[in-house]
């Protein structure tokens, strides 16, 4: 069902957020660094508190890696466990200890980059 009212909406948008946020495994802090954010807003956003500017749904939307179209569509994007290899990825980042996990990230990033 379409949200009907601006509070519906924002609760849509703070809702799908969050579900595709978390579908990728990712933290508010990942989302708000990537998004050019403040963590406690996202994470005020998340819960209906704050509302966002379109501007600020875009680059949300970028940082999870989706378009504003597939994050306001209430359908669930591509999953990254759905796709074996980052299912896999995912998978030896939960194993890794804590310290590990932010030099995983650099060497995904660094092999990420374009030649």
């Amino acid at each position: 069902m379409a949200p009907q009212s601006s509070d519906d909406i924002y609760s849509f948008v703070g809702r799908r957020i969050r579900e595709e946020r978390k579908a990728r495994g990712m933290t508010l802090e990942e989302v708000a660094s990537r998004a050019m954010m403040n963590t406690s807003f996202l994470h005020y956003i998340e819960r209906n508190k704050k509302r966002p500017s379109l501007g600020m749904v875009k680059r949300i939307a970028d940082a999870l890696g989706l378009t504003v179209r597939d994050l306001l569509s209430g359908e669930p994007a591509t999953k990254p466990r759905d796709i074996p290899v980052l299912r896999r990825i995912t998978e030896l980042v939960r194993e890794a200890p804590p310290k590990r996990r932010a030099a995983i990230l650099k060497v995904v990033q660094t092999l990420a980059k374009p030649d």
